[in-house]
């Protein structure tokens, strides 16, 4: 009986052993009622989920400018999808209903800022944002927003075109670039004020036409806009147009056998043989020209090497490519001239 009673009481000190060392052993993270880090689903990705929530709008910076100036509207639970985000301005000084609406074009990731540009037709007063999130479109009251008469300094790009061979016509030229302000904005032509033609232009894109007494003039003509601001008179880098004469054949003639020399009224670019043929040949018999280069001492000129040989007394005919131009890029307009074959 004692050893029995010995045995039992032997089994339950290894007992209470055992459940004590479980215990101690066990990871405090293997207890259900602890919870773990991403057990209320927020975050886990890394930040690409957009915010949920109202939005909270806390200033718009600037709070004041011109139109199609650009601002930053802060605060928080905002879109970091620029399109997503909206800003309403007034249509008339002293409305209080905001319903211009600018979407932003910009936004932080984290939803903390969208930009926009400010509308032409904005008025000072109140504004409204709209924010489309996950849970729903939300729309919160915004601060004032004064709009003022500031205006960008304008953008002038290349001019399209750049160079112009003089003509009695008029030429259209555009412009890609911003700041251009319809009815506000100035154009000036080497300083004289000359027409912009709004019905074609935009913020982004000035078109104007060079009259023909321009256009028939050769010479560089310097372009600029201005446009008058509460910050003084706001004027583009200039661009220059230039017009420059065109080119004539003057004449051709046979100077050794196999070889014709042509002259025109001016310095030509650099001569290959794709720009020049003689009437009567085809392209198997690669125009008649083995080669084309420029004499030594002579920029105005040009000689061919033929690829066949000529019967004297018989008339033939060079023409030169319309895509061959000055050396200063000046368009051909006569391109045509006849030589006589002849003994040598």
């Amino acid at each position: 009986m004692g050893m029995r009673r010995w045995i039992f009481a032997l089994l339950g000190v290894l007992a209470l052993s055992l459940v004590a060392c479980g215990d101690s052993e066990k990871p405090d993270g293997d207890d259900p009622g602890v919870g773990g880090a991403g057990g209320d689903g927020v975050g886990g990705a890394g930040g690409s989920e957009e915010p949920g929530g109202p939005p909270v709008v806390e200033s718009i910076d600037p709070d004041r400018g011109g139109p199609a100036f650009r601002i930053r509207i802060k605060g928080k639970n905002l879109s970091p999808v620029g399109p997503k985000n909206s800003i309403f301005f007034v249509a008339t000084e002293g409305s209080d209903r905001p319903t211009i609406e600018a979407k932003g074009v910009a936004a932080d990731s984290g939803g903390t800022w969208f930009e926009t540009d400010v509308p032409f037709t904005a008025k000072t007063g109140p504004t409204l944002i709209t924010v489309d999130s996950p849970d729903g479109r939300y729309s919160v009251e915004g601060p004032v927003f004064t709009v003022t008469d500031d205006r960008l300094t304008p953008v002038l790009g290349q001019l399209n075109p750049s160079l112009i061979t003089a003509a009695e016509k008029s030429v259209e030229v555009s412009s890609q670039g911003n700041g251009f302000y319809k009815d506000h904005s100035l154009l000036f032509i080497n300083d004289v004020e000359h027409p912009i033609d709004w019905s074609k232009s935009t913020f982004t894109r000035l078109v104007f036409t060079l009259p023909p007494s321009m256009a028939n003039t050769p010479g560089d003509y310097r372009v600029v806009v201005r446009t008058p601001s509460p910050q003084g008179m706001l004027q583009s880098f200039p661009q220059v147009l230039k017009v420059v004469p065109p080119l004539n054949l003057l004449e051709a003639e046979l100077i050794g056998q196999g070889f014709v020399r042509l002259r025109f009224d001016q310095p030509v670019a650099s001569p290959e043989k794709r720009y020049f043929r003689i009437d009567g040949f085809n392209r198997r018999q690669n125009y008649g020209v083995r080669r084309a280069f420029r004499p030594a001492g002579y920029m105005d000129r040009v000689d061919l090497e033929l690829n066949f040989a000529t019967e004297p007394g018989k008339t033939y005919k060079v023409v030169v490519q319309p895509d061959y131009t000055s050396m200063v890029g000046g368009a051909i307009v006569e391109r045509e001239a006849q030589f006589e074959g002849k003994e040598f």
